[in-house]
């Protein structure tokens, strides 16, 4: 029987195509061949971010500064990556146009965290919300945040968060 792998395409909780939370700066740019310069810092979550284009997938790359005992900043860490590429999927199946439904199936024993958008008229929204799932695997690190639209998954993190962001 014949198979092709397509290595890269796969998400895992603490890895996302090639990129692997937690990876620091010079091997992002070694795995990427490109030299990445941060324009803008300070994003909500994590000190700089970047958006980089691999293999035709594009991704948001999430980094904060690594310190060392002194309190100096060594470098930067990867510490989480998104994507809306169609072209990834988990291991489980879940990808771009899954459902809320599906990600539940397909993580039973996970723990999850489901966040609803809330309007500025202060409804819930039925259709938006994100859903975190942690603990997928103990033999790995890290933690997915799928965000919903529509109620379709439009976007896929992961993280090194591993509490489904309590």
């Amino acid at each position: 029987m014949l198979g092709v792998i397509v290595f890269g395409q796969n998400i895992t909780p603490n890895q996302m195509g090639p990129f692997k939370v937690n990876a620091k700066l010079s091997e992002v740019e070694k795995i990427s061949k490109q030299k990445i310069k941060f324009t803008k810092q300070q994003t909500e979550d994590y000190d700089y971010s970047k958006v980089l284009t691999v293999n035709g997938i594009e991704y948001t790359l999430y980094f904060y500064d690594d310190y060392d005992d002194k309190g100096n900043v060594t470098g930067k860490i990867l510490g989480s990556v998104s994507s809306k590429s169609p072209k990834l999927k988990t291991a489980e199946g879940i990808g771009i146009g899954s459902t809320k439904n599906d990600i539940i199936s397909a993580y039973p024993f996970a723990d999850l965290g489901v966040y609803y958008e809330v309007g500025e008229d202060g409804v819930r929204s039925k259709t938006n919300c994100t859903v975190a799932v942690s603990s997928v695997n103990d033999s790995v690190e890290g933690a997915y945040s799928f965000d919903i639209k529509d109620n379709k998954v439009a976007g896929i993190t992961v993280s090194n968060y591993d509490d489904a962001w309590d």
